[in-house]
């Protein structure tokens, strides 16, 4: 039987965002465990956002007890952020030929304009300590180097968005990262505070972790497959993170049979594997199965007849990196 995508998406975005929604028991992406309950001024509205920012070490409070979420940002402190978000911090990238920027933001902003994201006030001013606009912002954020957000302009009921402005605010909006500051305006010219910005990168980080989370329900939905044929099902365990059980009455495939899973694994760009820390590369360069799938399936089936455990570290990629996941599957035989 499928997993639930709506709800196993909510399990892996709120990993993704440090398991903060206490319901969460498959996520994506892990993280330090940072809160922002040293910070008085961060109310609910921006708690899973800011957190996320803090713990992904994107962002800092302005004090140890102040996050500072009505205060602006600058477009230097922005422009830092989202480089790191974006893993997109190249140290061979030329100079951008801004002058007025600092040595702690020049790995980010030569990075951001070489990849063409970002563009200076002037061809040799950056407005590094310049406050950062909302639609400035969805410039930088919509722009298909960045998180590449598209909608449709004809939608928008906004009287203060111009035409410069109009396609990336109608990505931002389209793609739920933000709403208008009234049904009339979207605050194009209004400098984008702290806590704004934080909701704005946050959603669109559980974009691509949704997306990243699409291959894993599909890896996923192709072991419960595999459980199912042979009298297994395979559950979210409610109690315990990164936890899957495996119950029922059947024979376990043969060593030959059931690599489906390993497949599906495969089509969704995961090539690499761990079994109880034994290291699987599943795919060869060409993205096809390789015979460690067989060997894989071999120590996966040992571990369960023997220890009726296993874990499997899965290597997934994500935001131009690969993130290694370990999840344990418990095996409880009727």
């Amino acid at each position: 039987m499928p997993f639930k995508s709506r709800n196993y998406k909510q399990f892996i975005a709120a990993g993704a965002a440090v398991a903060m929604v206490a319901t969460a028991t498959v996520p994506m992406v892990s993280a330090n465990e940072v809160t922002t309950a040293a910070f008085t001024d961060v109310p609910d509205r921006y708690d899973l956002a800011i957190d996320y920012l803090v713990n992904q070490n994107l962002s800092k409070g302005l004090t140890a007890t102040t996050y500072g979420i009505n205060e602006s940002i600058k477009r230097g402190d922005a422009a830092i952020i989202l480089a790191q978000a974006l893993n997109v911090m190249d140290p061979d990238a030329p100079s951008a030929g801004f002058t007025d920027v600092p040595t702690r933001g020049a790995l980010a902003i030569n990075s951001l304009k070489a990849a063409g994201i970002i563009n200076g006030k002037t061809a040799t001013r950056f407005g590094f300590n310049d406050t950062i606009t909302r639609g400035e912002v969805a410039l930088m954020m919509s722009d298909a180097d960045a998180y590449n957000l598209k909608g449709d302009v004809s939608s928008m009921t906004f009287t203060d968005v111009n035409s410069r402005y109009a396609e990336a605010v109608a990505g931002l909006l389209a793609n739920g990262v933000t709403e208008g500051v009234s049904a009339t305006t979207f605050g194009t010219n209004n400098s984008i505070k702290r806590g704004d910005f934080a909701i704005f990168v946050f959603r669109a980080e559980m974009l691509q972790v949704e997306a990243a989370s699409d291959a894993f329900i599909e890896a996923m939905n192709g072991f419960a497959a595999l459980g199912a044929e042979f009298g297994y099902e395979v559950v979210v365990d409610e109690n315990e993170l990164y936890t899957f059980n495996i119950t029922g009455s059947g024979d376990l495939p043969i060593p030959e049979n059931g690599t489906g899973f390993f497949e599906t694994l495969v089509d969704q760009n995961i090539d690499t594997i761990e079994v109880n820390g034994e290291v699987f590369v599943i795919a060869d360069e060409a993205g096809k199965p390789t015979e460690d799938v067989q060997a894989a399936k071999e120590a996966i089936l040992l571990s369960l007849f023997s220890e009726e455990s296993v874990d499997l570290t899965f290597h997934f990629p994500y935001n131009n990196e690969v993130t290694p996941v370990t999840y344990t599957f418990n095996f409880f035989p009727e």
